[in-house]
């Protein structure tokens, strides 16, 4: 060893420091210890290289680093690792680096520190981690070969499953290989991880291993998860190792995707290698999934230019089958990334697109490019195989590939669109736009397009392109036949396209029947320019083709026969075949250009090859290109009709009603216009005017010029032509765009269907007898009309219309409507298409008069389409019917129907005989369920028959299925048989949610209800309401209930449920029998599991019947079982026989004791709790058969409030509209609006008024208030999120509520900083979630004043959650929460109030009042820092209120009292290693309590022997407490008490100020049990057990909370001094206003010579002291600069310590000694208390500039100070007699000298400042 070496380590090991800390007036330097900033997590567009930027926290590498490598410069933080035994000894939470290339043989499992690689490899045959958890593992080569399974789990790196995992820049060479299945276990395989969890981040990680399994198989990880809000992030990840499984799915980076409640992101992965997979196989993704109906997982700027094939499944470049909503932009499919899915076969599953091979949920693919051919064996895009969605969008894609379809539909850009899911909220809207496709496209049979080949939902098809030739395979036989389109093949359903462009070659195929080698049948091989085939005989559709342009070549299936060909071998320049499926299919071709040749076997038009449909528009169109007929080259068939036509080919006798006008033909054509062979016009000439124009061609300009300089000039697309009279409106172009411009009468109707646009620009249309229109195509849009007059027909009619489905906007009507059947105010029917009804208004008198008059309401008559919406509509006239009246809508029915109604209204007197509801009359709905949410009835409604029935607030009756309502209410009153405040009669069941009745309901016969009834029938499933109040009197002949009267359920399994329901009003039977407060009669026919469900309810108001079996809870049963638990029945019973509690039965086999508990009775009320059949016996309250006590009811008093609720164990919930059922009940305020939040800006001035606050987050800049307007009812997981921006959430005064129990409702997440004012929180489970997860950037959130509560409600009835389960607060690490002041409760919740899991928060005033902990700390390293605030508790067990299970807790003041065992406990720290052979002891995680001030009380009434103020450690688990001052206060009067209980497992406990109080018989100030590491101040460490010692003592009495005790201490071990002394050297000045510590260090003049030795000649030496918060260092390996770097990440750079060098405080005496005085000032007042902590060091430069760092050793007593205990010390440094310094006199109150101080009286009364 050198000199300078030996010297070094000399100085490093014996440098001293004496240290002096006086408190200083303010200086230059200043720290800050609270702040956490990092980074924001931010998403931007590609950079110059074509990447999208994240930024996740991992340092960034320059692309030119092989991956693996940390690049050139990097120094690695931690413990370095050697050798394989040192890789086997890591401790499971430690910093770690390779030093070497290591092999390993044996998997470490169970990691939660940092592993760097460091460059170096290791070389495995076992994966590397098993399950790591919160682990980052980094710069990493592995090699080898693994096969071993963990869970059904392997990887190189990781197997089993990895949580919450950070992999970066690891580099896999290793081959991976999962073994056979087990039928308990499948085996998945990847390159890096096997499994993952959370939140997970795999970034710049490459796998160039084989890879291969027999379940799921990645390069990357085979199944990744985010779960509850997380994410999994993949970044920069490649694969160059092939991939393949036998079974299930495989993908170049992650196999499975599924994040249920979570989102994964993958950002500029790439595959390149080729991936085989049974079902789904993907570059990226091999299959995903998601339930929540968000956008799950999302692709950005990812590539593959591997070989992707999926033998049973989906195959794609980027995804093989996406079940999850999903986002995929940018992404790019290389040319040979060849895609196939399945071997030859006759399943359409085997999907094959460039980018998506499947999806089953809403999807958005922009900006995608395939290059590579694609094969599927089903069907086949050159974009996605096949969509599935009701709302997907592709756009700004391109196509270069060849696409082939080995069975059927094949299409450039995608083969199929589909609907799976929901079609309640309207119409479907699938969208392609802006896509182009080059590659040549074939179909084996069926159909094939160059942009989409089929579909039987919805889509729009805009600004699309394509080149491609398309048609049949070569290889198609004889009998199968293909249709063909240029742009779309085969739409059975409505369908749009605008400006698309078709280039490419057309060519249909025919099938042929061959007999012998004879042709003997032939068909089909429709072909199209733009769209092949439009319309099903089962559906009814609109096709609109506008703006389109063909310029290839169009060519039907050829006929092979000599006889006249099939009359389906057509061909159209822009459709070849079009059928109508109903009156109200049609298609609409305007605009549109053909200048390609058209060949036909039968019939060739340049519009429309054949048409077989009741409606046509062709208009503005330019037709050019030769028309071929092969079969018939002279142009006219046998029959001598034309089979060339200009503009279609038609054998429908009602398409005279078609319009065609100003269409120009640019040819030497010399066929018909038309050919209608059954009705007018057959053969009408070409030059026709008004039809179309020949321009012959020798003198024909360019058809595109024509349409611009001819078309358009006389007819402008877009163009709005202005109404100024009646004879205009009759004369208006059905598709035309239309505006009113002044008030008009009109005599007629508009003849024919409309579709076009018309605005009544808010002007009357008076009517004289007759609607406005005749008829309606959907696609008409019809807004801002009054109409006025009278209207009468024999048929069907309305104000505005007839019939037909259209869009109606801000219609309002006032004229009285008559018609024979199906009246209504705007519309009399909607038959077929679709419709949509929005801001509609009838103030007119509707009646349908005749003696069959059926369906009347305000704005539809009668509704039997496929998708009608009513969206904010009232009705305020009389409606009159014989059957089917309501306000809104008479009937709807029909197959396959949607119908819903939103925010709709009816104040008018509804009538009818029979089925009649304020909203809907009769709901007869095949294969739907009808939906009404906040629907309101203010109106009257009767029924006036006594044999049918049906009366209902919102609807009549409901035939067919389950009828589904939310937040409906109803105050009008209701008569008829069976009534009821919502649905009067319902055969298929009812559920509600929210809904209040406070109308009067009467029956005349049986059957009322406050909710609603259910007559007898076998399909019955559900009976359910949840949170429904009835206030309304309910009367009626018998099954009368004030939420459910006559229910029957004869399906198995039916219940009746009620569940947090109440009535407080009247129920009467009016004589009849079956009556109760909740449900009048309850049939369930015997049936397996049938039974009534009612829990958490209120059994209110008077329930009276001269008849017989009348309760509170059910009147009477008939079904096999009853559960009865946590109610409050306060209703008194009067019948004539038969009154009961619960229920009145039929059933011999129930028993009361069956699910009955747990319900409050109010006194007084005498009833048995059950009659039954059981040998006609009845029970007294309490008692079963048997007379033992079961049921666990108990009486309550007649006030009831909340607080009975509460004691009775029902927890209030408060997920509901109007406040909740409860709130409404207890008075509270009613909410009737929907959700409503407003986004004002900085100036004040309002941006936005949204219904979430995720909405508003799209509205937030600086400075901007997000205000409720509203009580909020949150939904899972509502995240307002803002980035980098300051702004402030104001409650208003308004609640947030939630019911939603073990998830967090508000999520705060971004950076920036968040202000929240005026806020209550009302929770079941888990409130506030600040920082999404562990990556999320700095976020500051502060409540101020906020009243924040929680909770949930077990089987028992208590609010109760684990400490895992409920808390107030969740808090991600580099965030911060500030509670500036607070109220919360638990209300007698059991679990942990404020739960740090991560981060910071500070707490600086409130009050939190808690049944069990108020305070925890749990996850990775958290922080709370406690300043202020009250605490209290009240669990008589052995629990505490503050406990730090991991992290840190500081506590500056505050007060804290707790009956349970300790006030305060630490819990985590250290674990032993139970695996070590020398069992030594491991850090496992941080846990601290550091207390600087504050009072503790722990109250008296749970007595233990080891109860105390505080308890340190406790099991298998280790920590820390370090406490400097505050009051700690034991109550308890037992033996054995103690104030501070010091478990062997505790590793540190220093002491070194506060006062402790007790008067126990038996009091310990501190007791131990092992003493590990115990640290009084005047450095005295105790070996054993001090509970073997005489070790306590007091000195004195202290009066605290009016009662005096003992201040007890603990003496030293020989010298009999108290422990609790401060060093008598302490030096104190100070000046008012002034805070600040100094530190004095002496570096003895031998040391200072090795240091300069050190340096030499050219180099030099300096001092210095660092100076940091005790609790920063305590969480450091070490007390050196680069140790607090490394181990406090969470603290933002500049704020973890002060690096104070000595210039100005330097000092060298005459023997060389030198001094430093270093001062750190400003310290806020919230950290009087707050220790600090310093230590000296020399720097050493040498000559070639390297730095080195000789640190002093550091005492933790010694070398720690705080402004308190300073301030003390100095205040108690004095002396009797004046002497030396002392020579200021202290003066008691009467004048008289008591004692003499070195400070003055104005010094003195600073220092007491601090001291307060």
């Amino acid at each position: 060893m050198n000199r300078k070496n030996r010297l070094a380590v000399w100085l490093c090991l014996v440098l001293t420091v004496l240290m002096v800390v006086s408190a200083i007036p303010a200086g230059a330097i200043s720290v800050s210890v609270a702040g956490v900033t990092t980074p924001a997590e931010t998403v931007s567009t590609p950079n110059s290289a074509g990447k999208i930027e994240v930024n996740t926290g991992n340092p960034a590498i320059d692309d030119s680093v092989p991956v693996g490598n940390p690049g050139e410069g990097y120094t690695p933080v931690g413990n370095a690792i050697n050798s394989t035994e040192d890789f086997n000894n890591m401790d499971p939470n430690g910093k770690y680096y390779l030093a070497a290339d290591i092999a390993v043989s044996k998997t470490y499992a169970g990691f939660a520190g940092v592993f760097d690689g460091n460059g170096h490899t290791v070389t495995v045959t076992v994966p590397l981690f098993s399950a790591p958890q919160s682990a980052t593992i980094k710069n990493l080569v592995v090699e080898g070969n693994v096969a071993t399974v963990n869970n059904g789990n392997v990887g190189a790196v990781a197997s089993g499953t990895s949580f919450d995992c950070n992999f970066f820049n690891i580099l896999n060479k290793a081959n991976v290989t999962a073994p056979a299945e087990t039928t308990e276990t499948e085996h998945r395989a990847a390159g890096i991880a096997g499994r993952t969890n959370g939140y997970t981040i795999f970034e710049r990680c490459t796998n160039e291993g084989t890879i291969s399994g027999t379940s799921i198989c990645a390069g990357i990880t085979a199944l990744a998860s985010a779960d509850d809000a997380s994410e999994a992030v993949f970044i920069n990840c490649v694969n160059k190792g092939v991939v393949t499984t036998i079974r299930s799915s495989a993908a170049g980076i992650a196999a499975g995707a599924e994040c249920p409640q979570g989102i994964m992101l993958f950002y500029n992965c790439r595959n390149e290698a080729a991936v085989t997979g049974q079902g789904g196989a993907g570059g990226i993704v091999g299959y995903s999934t998601n339930s929540l109906g968000v956008t799950g997982v999302r692709l950005y700027g990812c590539t593959n230019a591997g070989v992707i094939t999926a033998n049973e499944g989906a195959a794609g470049g980027m995804v093989g089958i996406a079940n999850a909503q999903g986002t995929i932009e940018n992404c790019t499919n290389e040319v040979t990334g060849k895609i196939y899915a399945g071997p030859a076969s006759t399943s359409n599953q085997r999907q094959a697109g460039g980018i998506l091979g499947s999806a089953t949920n809403k999807m958005l693919i922009s900006g995608c490019k395939n290059y590579a051919d694609i094969e599927g064996a089903g069907q086949s895009g050159g974009i996605a195989g096949v969509v599935n969605s009701t709302d997907g969008t592709i756009q700004n894609c391109q196509n270069y590939g060849a696409v082939t379809s080995r069975l059927n539909y094949a299409g450039g850009i995608t083969a199929r669109i589909d609907t799976f899911g929901d079609l309640s909220k309207g119409e479907t809207n699938n969208v392609i736009a802006d896509c182009t496709n080059e590659g040549n496209v074939s179909s084996y049979k069926d159909n094939v397009a160059g942009i989409v080949a089929y579909s039987q939902t919805p889509v729009t098809i805009i600004r699309c392109t394509n080149k491609g030739n398309v048609g049949a395979r070569a290889d198609t036989p004889d009998n199968i036949g293909v249709f063909a389109g240029g742009i779309a093949s085969n739409f059975a359903c409505s369908v749009t396209i605008i400006d698309c462009t078709n280039n490419g070659n057309v060519t249909g195929k025919a099938s042929y029947t061959v007999s012998d080698g004879v042709v003997t049948a032939q068909g089909g091989g429709t072909a199209g320019g733009i769209l092949a085939s439009s319309g099903d005989p089962t559906r009814k559709g609109v096709t609109r083709v506008i703006g389109c342009v063909n310029t290839g070549a169009v060519k039907s299936g050829e006929s092979r026969m000599d006889t006249v060909p099939n009359n389906t071998m057509y061909a159209g320049g822009i459709v070849g075949y079009q059928y109508g499926g109903g009156s109200a299919t049609y298609l609409v071709v305007s605009y549109c250009i053909n200048t390609g040749d058209v060949t036909a076997a039968s019939d060739a038009s340049y519009v429309l090859g054949y048409a077989n449909l009741p409606y046509a528009i062709i208009t503005c169109n330019v037709l050019a290109g030769k028309l071929t007929s092969t079969c018939f080259p002279e142009g006219v068939n046998a029959n001598g009709s034309s089979v060339l036509n200009a503009l279609f080919w038609n054998n429908a006798s009602t398409l005279p009603e078609a319009y065609y006008s100003n269409n120009w033909v640019v040819s030497t054509f010399t066929g018909t216009l038309i050919n209608n062979v059954a009705g007018t016009g057959a053969g009408t000439p070409v030059g026709m005017s008004g039809y179309a124009y020949l321009f012959p061609m020798e003198t024909a300009e360019d058809p595109f010029t024509i349409m611009e300089d001819w078309v358009k000039t006389d007819s402008p697309r877009d163009a709005v032509t202005q109404i100024t009279s009646a004879d205009e409106f009759l004369a208006m172009s059905p598709i035309g765009n239309y505006k009113l411009a002044n008030d008009i009468t009109l005599d007629a109707w508009y003849e024919g269907f409309f579709l076009g646009t018309f605005d009544g620009d808010n002007h009357t249309i008076t009517l004289n007898g007759k609607s406005a229109f005749d008829r309606f195509c959907a696609g008409a849009v019809i807004r801002n009309v009054i109409l006025a007059g009278t209207v009468s027909h024999t048929d069907s009619t309305g104000a505005l219309g007839r019939y037909g489905g259209a869009t109606f906007i801000n219609i309002r009507n006032t004229a009285n409507v008559t018609a024979a059947k199906n009246a209504g105010g705007i519309i009399g029917s909607v038959a077929e298409n679709s419709a949509r009804f929005e801001n509609c208004v009838n103030t007119g008198t509707i009646a349908s008069t005749t003696d069959k008059g059926q369906n009347a309401s305000g704005i539809c008559g009668y509704v039997n389409s496929t998708t009608t919406r009513f969206v904010n509509c009232s009705n305020s006239g009389t409606v009159t019917a014989i059957a089917n009246a309501a306000g809104i809508a008479g009937y709807t029915g029909g197959g396959g129907n949607y119908i819903t109604f939103v925010n709709c209204t009816n104040s008018g007197v509804i009538t009818g005989a029979n089925h009649v509801g304020g909203i809907v009359g009769e709901a007869q709905l095949q294969s739907a369920n009808p939906m009404f949410d906040d629907c309101v009835n203010t109106g009257k409604i009767v029924t006036t028959a006594t044999a049918d029935k049906g009366a209902g607030g919102i609807c009549g009756y409901n035939g067919t299925n389950t009828i589904y309502m939310q937040n409906c209410y109803n105050s009008g009153e209701v008569t008829g048989r069976y009534a009821a405040g919502m649905v009067g009669d319902s055969a298929k069941g009812v559920q509600a949610t929210s809904c209040v009745n406070t109308g009067t309901v009467t029956s005349v016969g049986t059957a009322a209800a406050g909710i609603a009834n259910h007559h007898q029938d076998t399909g019955c499933k559900v009976m359910k309401f949840v949170q429904c109040v009835n206030t309304g009197k309910i009367s009626g002949k018998g099954s009368v209930g004030g939420i459910i009267g006559a229910g029957y359920a004869m399906a198995n399994n039916t219940r009746f449920v009620c569940s947090s329901c109440i009535n407080i009003g009247e129920i009467s039977g009016d004589g009849g029998v079956n009556v109760a407060s909740l449900i009048g009669y309850a049939y369930a026919g015997g049936g397996v599991g049938t039974g009534i469900d009612v829990q958490n309810c209120v059994a209110g108001g008077t329930v009276t019947t001269t008849g017989a079996r009348a309760g509170a809870i059910c009147g009477y049963m008939n079904s096999n079982i009853a559960t009865i638990k946590n109610n409050v029945i306060v209703s008194p019973v009067t019948a004539t026989a038969g009154t009961h509690l619960y229920y009145g039965s039929n059933a011999s086999d129930i028993t009361p004791k069956a699910n009955i508990a747990n319900n409050a009775v109010l006194a007084g009320i005498a009833m048995y709790d059950a009659q039954q059949k059981n040998g006609g016996k009845t029970y007294p309250l309490g008692s079963n058969s048997t007379g033992t006590v079961e049921i666990n009811d108990f009486a309550i008093d007649s006030t009831l409030t909340a607080n009975t609720l509460l004691a009775a164990g029902i927890a209030p919930t408060v997920d509901g509209k109007y406040s909740n059922a409860f709130r409404a009940f207890f008075g509270g305020t009613e909410n009737n609006t929907e959700n409503k939040v407003a986004v004002y800006n900085a100036a004040g001035e309002l941006v936005a008024t949204v219904s979430t606050l995720t909405e508003a987050s799209k509205y937030l800049t600086e400075g901007a208030t997000v205000k409720l307007l509203a009580n909020y009812y949150a939904g899972m997981y509502d995240n307002l999120y803002g980035n980098g921006i300051s702004y402030t959430l104001d409650g208003n005064g308004f609640g947030f509520y939630s019911a939603n129990t073990g998830k967090y409702m508000l999520n705060f997440s971004g950076s920036g900083s968040v202000n929240v004012v005026n806020f209550e929180v009302y929770a079941q489970g888990n409130a506030v979630r600040v920082g999404l997860n562990r990556r999320s950037a700095a976020l500051n959130v502060t409540f101020t004043n906020a009243k924040i509560y929680a909770g949930s409600a077990n089987e028992n009835g208590y609010i109760r959650s684990t400490c895992y389960a409920t808390a107030l607060f969740n808090v991600a690490p580099r965030s911060v929460v500030e509670i500036k002041g607070a109220q919360t409760a638990f209300k007698n919740a059991y679990g942990v109030q404020i739960l740090c899991n991560d981060g910071v928060m500070n707490i600086e005033d409130g009050t939190y009042t808690t049944h069990e902990i108020a305070l925890e700390t749990w996850g990775q390293d958290p922080v709370v820092n406690v300043n202020g605030g009250t605490f209290s508790g009240d669990r008589l067990v052995d629990t505490s209120l503050i406990t730090s299970g991991r992290g840190t807790i500081n506590i500056n003041g505050g007060k804290f009292t707790y009956t349970g065992m300790c006030v305060m406990r630490v819990l985590g720290g250290k674990t032993k290693n139970e695996a070590g052979a020398d069992n030594t002891i491991t850090t496992a995680t941080n846990a601290r309590l550091n207390v600087y001030g504050g009072e503790f009380v722990l109250a008296a009434g749970y007595e233990s022997w080891w109860s105390a103020v505080v308890r340190c450690g406790g099991g298998t688990t280790y920590g820390s407490v370090l406490i400097t001052g505050g009051t700690f206060v034991n109550k308890k009067a037992e033996n054995s008490a103690q104030v501070i209980f010091k478990n062997n497992t505790c590793s540190s406990l220093i002491i070194t100020g506060g006062k402790f109080l007790a008067n126990a018989k038996q009091t310990y100030f501190v007791r131990t049990n092992g003493c590990a590491d115990v640290v009084l101040e005047d450095g005295y460490r105790p070996t054993d057990s001090l509970t073997d010692r005489a070790t306590s003592a007091y000195s004195g009495t202290y009066t605290y909370d009016g009662a005096s005790y003992k201040i007890w201490t603990l003496y030293g071990a020989t010298d009999g001094k108290y422990a609790m002394t401060t060093e008598s050297g302490a030096q104190v000045r100070m000046t008012a206003g002034s805070t600040g510590l100094r530190f004095i260090s002496t570096i003895t003049a031998d040391k200072v010579a090795a240091a300069k030795a050190l340096a030499g000649d050219k180099g030099s030496v300096s001092f210095g002291t660092v100076i940091a918060p005790l609790d920063y260092v305590l969480r450091a390996d070490a007390f050196t600069m680069a140790a607090l770097d490394g181990a406090l990440t969470d603290v933002a750079a500049g704020k973890r310590y002060v690096d104070i060098a000595a210039v100005e405080g330097l000092t060298e005496d005459a023997e060389g000694n030198v001094k430093i005085r270093a001062a750190l000032t400003n310290i806020k007042a919230a950290n009087l208390t707050r220790a600090f902590a310093a230590v000296s060091y020399v720097k050493v430069v040498d000559a070639t500039g390297n730095a080195t760092y000789y640190y002093s050793e550091f005492d933790a007593v010694e070398n720690v100070r705080a402004i308190r205990q300073v301030a003390e010390a100095a205040l108690a440094d004095t002396k009797e007699t004046q002497e030396g310094a002392y020579i200021y006199a202290i003066l008691d109150e009467e004048g008289t000298v008591v004692a003499y101080s070195r400070y003055s009286e104005s010094e003195r009364a600073v220092l007491k400042t601090f001291v307060a």
